[in-house]
């Protein structure tokens, strides 16, 4: 499982390549445990992040990923709204892409029940 430091070096490291030379200052942010598979930026640069996150696990053993897509505001990184599907058991989800269409509507891809976990 990746750390949330990578986490955050991940979501950091692509909205900095986006803004880099346009004067705006970077942010930092951290959710639950997890990594990005993917990131896209709305009209408004607000960023949306896909992935697999342990949010909706009650311990350790009972799931091992849920499909997460979280929305961040552009200018100082904070929380807009968060998704997440978690299928129950020892099965794992994840969202593994993400785009926003030109109405604003964040659309991720992936999958859930992927495999079993012993």
């Amino acid at each position: 499982m990746i750390t949330k430091r990578t986490l955050v070096i991940a979501l950091v490291g692509a909205y900095s390549l986006v803004l880099s030379g346009s004067g705006v200052g970077a942010w930092e942010t951290s959710i639950k445990s997890g990594s990005v598979h993917g990131v896209a930026l709305d009209r408004a640069a607000n960023v949306v992040a896909a992935g697999v996150t342990n949010e909706l696990c009650e311990t350790e053993d009972t799931c091992f990923g849920d499909f997460t897509v979280v929305k961040f505001s552009g200018a100082d990184g904070t929380e807009l709204w968060r998704q997440v599907i978690n299928g129950g058991g020892k099965l794992y989800h994840s969202a593994t892409a993400v785009v926003v269409d030109g109405g604003g509507n964040a659309v991720a891809a992936g999958y859930t029940n992927g495999f079993y976990c012993l």
